[in-house]
């Protein structure tokens, strides 16, 4: 994976930081914490983790053709939205 195709990841799914009282966490941060962080469930952050690498992969395919110009930032807003998704779905 490029380094790139990860932070680009990363912020869009995780860029909420904790702050100070009161957070102002998104709802993926919250399943996150649930599900992963205070659960320590090795089933659910392996499948999260083989998730996240699909989602990296086609990241990295998708700055590949954008730097080609045949794809347009509305796609990876949808691709995005797709990782986002199906993270979602994955706590259930």
């Amino acid at each position: 994976m490029t380094e790139i195709a990860l932070r680009v990841y990363w912020l869009y799914t995780c860029a909420h930081w904790p702050q100070p009282i009161p957070k102002r966490e998104h709802n993926l941060y919250k399943l996150h914490d649930q599900h992963v962080v205070r659960a320590n469930n090795d089933k659910v952050s392996n499948s999260l983790r083989e998730m996240e690498q699909g989602c990296l992969s086609e990241i990295e395919y998708f700055i590949q053709k954008y730097e080609q110009s045949e794809k347009t930032i509305d796609e990876l807003d949808n691709l995005m939205k797709k990782c986002v998704e199906a993270e979602v779905k994955l706590y259930g």
